[in-house]
């Protein structure tokens, strides 16, 4: 009996442990992350409520197209961004959601993890808040969360990084090396810059004291775990000849469009609202100089050789995004300290008014709220200017508006062409489109079109291959009139399209109907190779 007594007493005093754990994260749930929570749940709100405004995006098509062939790798990305795509369309279907309902909710989450790494660095509630509202308002980072896209999933990671990494300088058992190893080889499988960011960590522990830690065996063995998982992209890239160099390499060489360094940090100041830069440049600050931040100085200098890295290799400016996030909740934590020690209370509501009407005001610019015209006539009136990242010739909406426009359109002329064959030539018909997004919108829009899939000698396309098709009848667009002329008998227009909001590069083309290819289009497939 007494034994049983025992027995008991452990089990209460157990429970009791275990109801003051939950009753103690309840508090500080209730008491620290109340408004972190309310953005979030806002911020998802606002991604699902517009997400029906205009239509899909471009590379969205792609990355489902992606997802219906996983693989290890491919052209122009990792696998991570087509494991999404795939689990969107298996979840939510052939619908807008399939590609809107993940990005969403990882906007909601990285606004949550922002309060927890101000949190992290020394920050009360109020840092916490302003930490997450700054991930909020941020016009481009609206816009990031509102499609599916690398970026996002990019920035969500190297702020589960910088948490962890936060987590080793504050002093955490060694071997959280082996989980911020993990999470820097999914970003590895998200995207290949984040070799910038354990080029650029190693930096930051070397440049200060806490070089100490690559004395120790646990950084070493959490690049092999970093490895093990880009392990299998990387067996991929070398089957099928380094094809990512490649596209790199023509990218640099035709396609981004280049930034001296004044431009560069031009674009980032405004695209993040110039009215944060005092947050984001603070944090900078702060963890170069401030005496809390002593132990966090490897993540000033991180961000200073990351920085310089994106510039010298002429990367599109929102490649430094990932970086933000941390120098936001960093900022935060030195705003509310500054407001502490000066007791200038009344900054804390003057700022966060900023803040917001500024967000609310350059909303527009970003999300798919306003249709084309009044979005024309309010981005004249608040006198923007669209940010350029690659060649191309400017048109009145900004790329990621005009991208969502007439890919139904293209679909359905195609699918008119198509229907007027007769019925032998439509059994042997292919249709070969331009670029990635071209092909898109043939996947996305010709099931419900009755339309074959395509083929394309972009990118992953082409590795793809020609399926079965012959070259006998082939329906072509985004290839001009000139090539087909060289590699087919005859090519006949039937279709112009034309779009007032598309891209330049989209507009006034033509769909054409060639009939015999010179040579099969197995034979041709090598020649037909653009990787860019």
């Amino acid at each position: 009996m007494v034994f049983g007594s025992e027995t008991v007493s452990l089990r209460l005093a157990g429970y009791t442990k275990m109801n003051f754990c939950f009753h103690r994260m309840w508090e500080i749930i209730r008491l620290q992350y109340r408004i972190p929570i309310i953005l979030a749940f806002l911020l998802f709100t606002v991604q699902i409520g517009t997400a029906w405004n205009y239509g899909i995006f471009r590379d969205e098509m792609y990355f489902l197209d992606c997802g219906e062939h996983l693989d290890f790798g491919y052209v122009d990305h990792p696998p991570m961004i087509a494991i999404a795509a795939r689990a969107g369309s298996l979840i939510f279907g052939h619908s807008i959601l399939a590609v809107r309902f993940i990005p969403a909710l990882a906007g909601a989450a990285l606004v949550l993890l922002l309060a927890a790494i101000a949190r992290k660095l020394g920050g009360g509630r109020f840092a916490m808040s302003l930490a997450s509202l700054a991930m909020f308002f941020v016009p481009s980072f609206l816009g990031t969360y509102s499609q599916l896209n690398i970026t996002l999933f990019e920035m969500l990671i190297w702020s589960v990084c910088a948490y962890l990494l936060i987590d080793i300088l504050s002093g955490a058992k060694p071997k959280r090396w082996l989980w911020l190893g993990l999470f820097i080889g999914l970003s590895l499988q998200t995207k290949t810059s984040a070799l910038v960011f354990g080029f650029a960590l190693v930096a930051g522990l070397l440049l200060t004291k806490h070089r100490q830690q690559l004395s120790t065996k646990w950084p070493y063995l959490g690049g092999a775990v970093a490895i093990l998982v880009f392990l299998p992209n990387l067996i991929w890239q070398m089957i099928h000849g380094w094809p990512t160099l490649e596209f790199i390499s023509n990218a640099q060489g035709s396609k981004i469009f280049e930034l001296s360094p004044v431009d560069f940090l031009a674009q980032v100041t405004g695209s993040l609202n110039p009215l944060s830069l005092p947050l984001w440049l603070g944090g900078l600050v702060w963890l170069f100089l401030g005496k809390d931040a002593r132990k966090f100085r490897p993540l000033a200098i991180f961000f200073i050789v990351a920085l310089f890295v994106f510039i010298s290799q002429s990367s599109k400016y929102y490649y430094i995004y990932p970086t933000i996030p941390l120098l936001f909740a960093a900022g935060a934590v030195a705003f509310e300290q500054m407001v502490k020690k000066l007791q200038w209370y009344w900054l804390k509501p003057a700022y966060t008014s900023v803040l917001i009407l500024s967000g609310v005001m350059l909303a527009p610019l970003a999300l798919p709220i306003l249709q084309p015209e009044p979005y024309i006539a309010y981005a004249n009136a608040l006198g923007t200017n669209e940010i350029k990242t690659e060649n191309h010739e400017r048109v009145a909406l900004p790329q990621h508006l005009a991208d969502r426009f007439g890919w139904k359109e293209l679909a359905t002329a195609v699918a008119a062409t198509y229907n007027k064959l007769p019925e032998e030539d439509r059994k042997k018909c292919a249709i070969w489109m331009g670029n990635y997004g071209e092909a898109g919108a043939i996947s996305y829009f010709g099931d419900e079109l009755g339309l074959p899939r395509p083929i394309s000698g972009h990118n992953s396309h082409w590795i793809w291959g020609p399926r079965e098709y012959t070259g006998e009848v082939v329906i072509a667009f985004g290839i001009s009139s000139e090539v087909l002329e060289t590699i087919f008998e005859s090519v006949q227009p039937t279709a112009l399209i034309s779009h007032p909001s598309v891209m330049a590069y989209e507009n006034n083309k033509n769909v054409y109907i060639c009939r015999n290819l010179s040579m099969s289009l197995t034979e041709i497939w090598p020649r037909v190779k653009n990787y860019n």
